[in-house]
């Protein structure tokens, strides 16, 4: 609704009196209007109402005293939509992997403000994700290679010669504590060459030992082998010399109690790994220790004692690890051969490190046909291999069985 305010004009007001004669009158408010509606259609807003200074007053007179506009407060009954907001975001949480590639996320909630009375929703996502990488890489287990050519065989005369063929544990090779290839790298088999050879000398087995040459204190013993298993023929090569000769000598101590024996230090050891109070991993002021034995030999019979002192302690200053001692890994099947059968293990579950204690006992187990034949039969599956025949785990497989060596425990 709108409304005009009347403002006198002297003139006219002049006129009339001048014409009438009437005396002038104060001016006088009208009666207020309604109100206005509210200023907005939904929360809180104002409305308003007028009046007019009407009459209005005469010349010389008062014009109408107060306000012609009241306001005031109004609320309508719908509230207001509001609109969501993103709150900020949170830190970017742990990576998903322990190992290799992983996920990272992170969140926002759309509470600042929450969507209220039909407002609208935030807009994006409420989750970034990202790549991360663990520290450590995943591990992964070793494959084989195909298998090489067979190598030449390795005479050029006569029988006994043999041929190899290799693979390597790279396809892929073992990573980040992944197993090793199972198997052997190398596989074997015999062949012959179409001419005979010379026959090369081959050293007896070694006779006993002799008497210590002392009664007491210390002596030697000896023993002796000769060129004759076989002997060379047909322009063959005599013995390798180099390979102890004919003659080994062994020192010795006699057994007479009454004879001094003067004790005298091993070998110091290797120095032991750093030790500290705690085994956290931590670089902290630490030592190191290592220590020698008054056996080589040990004093008898009223002998002196080794001088000085059997342990040694150093400072060092370096990460400490905790020692792990060596434990075997599983016995590998039994390998059978005309004279012997033979087992072995390896000492990798775990390995020793930092310091820790090797396996106990022997890495190799055999028994030999003759002196054990009831143990050599069972390990070999009940049977004798015949000359041309090997067994493995009491299992024939000819001439193409591959041959390990033995690791130390």
């Amino acid at each position: 609704m709108n409304f005009v305010m009347l403002v006198p004009i002297p003139s006219l007001a002049l006129l009339l009196y001048l014409s009438h004669g009437a005396v002038a009158a104060d001016g006088q408010w009208s009666e207020w209007s309604d109100w206005t509606s509210c200023s907005v259609s939904c929360g809180r807003g104002i409305r308003k109402r007028f009046r007019a200074c009407n009459p209005a007053p005469g010349v010389g007179s008062r014009w109408c005293q107060g306000k012609y506009l009241q306001t005031e407060n109004c609320d309508t009954t719908v509230a207001c939509p509001v609109n969501g907001g993103w709150s900020e975001w949170n830190k970017w949480s742990s990576c998903s992997a322990t190992c290799g590639q992983g996920i990272t996320n992170r969140y926002r909630s759309c509470s600042n403000p929450i969507p209220m009375n039909g407002g609208r929703p935030c807009e994006g996502a409420p989750q970034e994700s990202d790549m991360c990488f663990a520290i450590k890489e995943c591990p992964r287990d070793g494959g084989w290679s195909n298998w090489s050519r067979w190598s030449s065989c390795s005479v050029t005369c006569g029988p006994g010669g043999t041929i190899n063929r290799y693979r390597s544990c790279n396809n892929p090779p073992p990573m980040a504590e992944g197993k090793p290839c199972e198997g052997p790298k190398q596989q074997t088999r015999h062949c012959r060459a179409s001419r005979p050879c010379p026959v090369n000398g081959q050293w007896s087995e070694w006779t006993e030992w002799s008497e210590c040459s002392v009664s007491c204190g210390r002596g030697e013993r000896v023993r002796g082998r000769a060129c004759n298993q076989p002997a060379p023929q047909h322009g063959g090569l005599d013995c390798d010399e180099t390979e102890a000769g004919e003659l080994q000598i062994l020192s010795c101590t006699a057994t007479i109690l009454n004879c001094p024996v003067d004790g005298s230090w091993s070998e110091w050891s290797d120095w032991g790994s750093c030790h500290s109070p705690d085994c956290s991993g931590s670089k902290e002021f630490s030592i190191s220790m290592r220590q020698r034995s008054c056996n080589n030999p040990l004093p008898k019979h009223k002998g002196s004692m080794c001088q000085g002192v059997f342990l040694d302690a150093g400072f060092c200053n370096q990460p400490i690890n905790c020692v792990v001692d060596g434990s075997w890994g599983e016995w590998s099947p039994w390998s059978c051969r005309k004279l012997v059968a033979s087992r072995k293990r390896v000492c990798d579950s775990p390995p020793p490190s930092n310091g820790g204690k090797k396996c106990p006992g022997k890495n190799v187990q055999i028994h030999v046909r003759g002196e054990e034949d009831e143990e050599y039969r069972e390990a070999c599956g009940g049977k004798f291999p015949s000359d041309d025949e090997d067994l493995e785990g009491g299992s024939g497989i000819g001439q193409g069985s591959g041959d390990g060596i033995a690791d130390d425990g």
